[in-house]
């Protein structure tokens, strides 16, 4: 399966992100080598969040990576719906705009896995 070109630029947006990030953690490895105490911490911070979350962008070419935050987000929807919200907060367009995001997340992530290359 070939992505369409809107799934090709958000796979492309995905690649640019992960390459931020990678060069902004490097870039705090270096300080903290050279005893900067803050870049310390934001490393800590990093993987305190990646192993409670898991990667925040992952790997647009990997369909395990694709596979494995496409649950993570199922997971999150199914407690999402499960939850007795308040009426007057799940009516709300606030309310019903955080459902559609993650639906339509749903949907991206389960064909960028199909179109995975590895």
């Amino acid at each position: 399966m070939t992505l369409t070109p809107d799934l090709e630029t958000y796979a492309e947006k995905m690649r640019q992100r992960r390459r931020v990030a990678a060069h902004n953690l490097r870039a705090a490895r270096r300080l903290q080598r050279q005893g900067d105490q803050e870049a310390a911490q934001r490393i800590e911070n990093h993987l305190d969040a990646k192993c409670r979350y898991g990667d925040l962008y992952p790997n647009p070419d990997r369909r395990a990576d694709l596979l494995g935050h496409l649950d993570s987000l199922k997971a999150t929807l199914a407690d999402l719906e499960s939850q007795n919200s308040l009426p007057e907060v799940s009516v709300t367009a606030a309310g019903q705009a955080i459902f559609e995001t993650f639906k339509k997340a749903v949907v991206l992530y389960a064909a960028l896995a199909q179109a995975a290359r590895f």
